[in-house]
C-alpha cells in the first residue's frame, strides 16, 4: 500500500512540472516551429546509393509574404552527392509541382538570408532556392524532381491547412 501512494506522490509532482511543448525545442521561436512543419526531405536513388537530395519548405503556409494565391513558394535546397556542384537545373535535372515547371526561380545566398534562418532542416553543402509556380485549384501539391539517368522522386504537401505565421 505504501509503494501506491508513493507512486500517486511522485505522479502528482510530476504533473505539477513545466510543460513541454514543440516551441521549447525550438527556443520558443514559432517561425523555426512552423517551418519544420512544412519542410521536407527526399533523397534520388540509384542502385541503392544517395545521388541527390531535396530539401523543400512550403513558404505558403510558413511567412505571409508568401501567402498567396497567385503563387505556390518553396525554399529549394539541392545537394548533388559527392559532386561539386550543386546547381539544380544542371545535368538534366528537373523540378515540377503538379506536373508544371517554375515561373520563378532565384538562387538563395545562404550566408545571409533572412528565408533560411528559420528552415531547420539545411544542409551545409547544399544551394537554395526560392522557387514559385503558379497556384492551381489543387490541394495536394505534389513536387518532383527528377533526372533522365536516376528516374524521379517526389515531396507532397497540402495547401488546405490554415495559415500559421511569418518570417520576419
Amino acid at each position: 500500500m505504501k509503494k501506491y501512494y508513493l507512486f500517486l506522490f511522485v505522479l502528482i509532482l510530476a504533473g505539477c512540472g513545466k510543460t513541454t511543448t514543440v516551441l521549447n525545442h525550438f527556443g520558443n521561436n514559432e517561425k523555426a516551429a512552423y517551418a519544420i512543419q512544412y519542410t521536407k526531405k527526399v533523397d534520388l536513388s540509384k542502385n541503392n546509393k544517395v545521388k541527390a537530395m531535396l530539401f523543400a519548405t512550403y513558404l505558403n503556409k510558413v511567412d505571409e509574404k508568401y501567402n498567396s494565391k497567385k503563387f505556390d513558394s518553396f525554399i529549394i535546397g539541392f545537394h548533388r552527392v559527392n559532386k561539386n556542384q550543386h546547381e539544380l537545373f544542371q545535368n538534366n535535372y528537373k523540378l515540377t509541382l503538379n506536373g508544371k515547371e517554375a515561373d520563378f526561380i532565384k538562387e538563395i545566398n545562404k550566408n545571409n538570408s533572412d528565408l533560411l534562418k528559420y528552415i531547420s532542416l539545411k544542409n551545409p553543402w547544399a544551394k537554395y532556392y526560392l522557387i514559385k509556380f503558379k497556384s492551381n485549384e489543387n490541394n495536394e501539391l505534389i513536387l518532383n524532381l527528377s533526372q533522365e539517368l536516376l528516374g524521379s522522386t517526389s515531396l507532397k504537401f497540402e495547401k488546405k491547412k490554415i495559415f500559421v505565421g511569418t518570417l520576419k
